[in-house]
This record gives C-alpha cells, sequence and structure tokens, in this order.
C-alpha cells in the first residue's frame, strides 16, 4: 500500500509519466476505489509497479506470488512479467475485493494465468510450507498486514526459489519508524523487522527509497 510516498511528487509524477503507463483497467480500479466509503486506497503507486513489473521480468520469473490483492491493480502490474507459461498466485482474505479484481483479470485478458487464494494468506503459506516438496516461487511481493511481516517473511523464504526474489513493501511506514516513541504496534514491529533483516545471514537485502519503501530480498548461496 502506498498512500505515502518517500519521493518527491515532482520526481515521482516525472519519472511516472515516462516509464510508468497505467492500462485503463488500472484507472478504472482507481477510480472505483476513490468511491468507496471508508476503503484507503490500499494499492501500490505506477512507479512502484513498473518497478516490480521490471524486476520480475528481468529474472525471467515464471512462478510468482503476490499476498495482498486487494482490487487487482498490482497483480496487473505484475501481471506484464508473465511468460507464456508464467502464473500468478495472489491471496486476499477480504471476499468484497475477489470479484472485483477477477473482473478486471478477464478483462486485461490473464485470468487464466492468475490464481485466486481466497483465505488468510497465512494459511495458503503455511500449507505450502508444511509439503514435504514445498512450491518454488520465482518472484513475491508482500504487501498484506504489517504486524505479520516476520511471520509472512520466514514463510515466503522457505518457498522462494533459489535465485528468486522477495519483495517487502512499506518498510518506511511513513517514517514513523524513526520515531523510537511511536508506539503503534505496527511501527513497533516493523522496526525490528528491518533491523532483524539487515542482520540476517540467510540473505541479501537492499532497500529502495520509492513509494513507502520497498525491501528487496535475495537468498545468499554461499
Amino acid at each position: 500500500m502506498s498512500v505515502y510516498s518517500i519521493t518527491n511528487p515532482d520526481c515521482q509524477e516525472y519519472f511516472t509519466s515516462l516509464c510508468a503507463e497505467e492500462s485503463d483497467i488500472q484507472c478504472s480500479l482507481k477510480a472505483l476505489v476513490a468511491t468507496l466509503d471508508k476503503v484507503p486506497p490500499m494499492y501500490i503507486d505506477a512507479l512502484q509497479g513498473a518497478i516490480l513489473a521490471f524486476l520480475a521480468r528481468s529474472i525471467q520469473a515464471k512462478n510468482l506470488l503476490e499476498i495482498g490483492t486487494f482490487v487487482g491493480y498490482g497483480t496487473l502490474w505484475l501481471s506484464r512479467a508473465l511468460l507464456p507459461d508464467g502464473q500468478i498466485t495472489t491471496c486476499e482474505i477480504d471476499k468484497r475485493w475477489w470479484p472485483i479484481a477477477r473482473q478486471a483479470f478477464e478483462q486485461a485478458g490473464v485470468s487464466q494465468q492468475i490464481i485466486q487464494e481466497k483465505q488468510a494468506a497465512l494459511l495458503s503459506l503455511k500449507k505450502w510450507t508444511s509439503f514435504e516438496s514445498p512450491p518454488q516461487f520465482d518472484f513475491i511481493f508482500v504487501d498484506a498486514d504489517k504486524s505479520n511481516s516476520p511471520i509472512y517473511f520466514e514463510h515466503c523464504l522457505k518457498l522462494l526459489s533459489p535465485n528468486g526474489l522477495l519483495v517487502m513493501d512499506n518498510v518506511w511506514w511513513q517514517g514513523k519508524l524513526l520515531d523510537e516513541n511511536y508506539s503503534q504496534k505496527r511501527a513497533q514491529v516493523l522496526r525490528k523487522f528491518n533491523q532483524d533483516l539487515a542482520k540476517d545471514p540467510r540473505i541479501d537485502l537492499v532497500m529502495l527509497p520509492i513509494s513507502d519503501g520497498m525491501s528487496l530480498i535475495r537468498k545468499r548461496l554461499s
């Protein structure tokens, strides 16, 4: 979710205008969300979407996983990276968004390559990691409830292919992580999570100051 951006607005608008053009379907989804009462714009911004699609395409990701579908706006960005035999599995617990996302996927002509997991993402993750041979995902994007970020990370690391890429969203949390006295639980969890990631010997990590902050994570192979 990117209701706040680190990036200078003029910079963001300029780069977006050059390399992050939204589809008509994506614009319609944003317009729909704007009409909903008490529903924040829980979707990534266009520049962030373009970056995710670029990253997934650059590693030729075949099996993609998204934690947090919402209305499918971000999923459509990821779909731009799909190989002809590629697939996106996207998890969403809130049934209000299931049909909206499905319709968007159908309109975009990518519904046959997208699997909707209609339950809490943790249930799906726990199920997959319990398998003797867990599925392997080449690209994983986590944009869900931040209080569970450490749990999502541990499960996703087990499901990440050896050369895959895991991206965690909202790791800046509107800058509130800098305030040690800010007591919101999610901020406390994210602050510790970021610190733990920076010291984790199992991974290579880089944090990008784009949108509300993104962490790019790969398994350390040696």
